[in-house]
């Protein structure tokens, strides 16, 4: 039972992480990418890392 115990204090652990630190960290990002996209930062930088034809 006490490896069972381990597993699911571990289960527990990584949805923690998840949670409350991965989410608001990709929340965060999603802004700033909307708000490039918006002001056309993102058009530029794929057209400089555009391969060349």
């Amino acid at each position: 039972m006490d490896f069972i115990s381990i597993i699911m204090s571990a289960g527990k652990t990584s949805v923690d992480v998840a949670l409350y630190t991965l989410l608001p960290i990709m929340v965060v990002m999603l802004i700033v990418m909307k708000y490039l996209e918006v002001r056309g930062v993102l058009d530029v930088i794929v057209s400089l890392a555009r391969p060349a034809a």
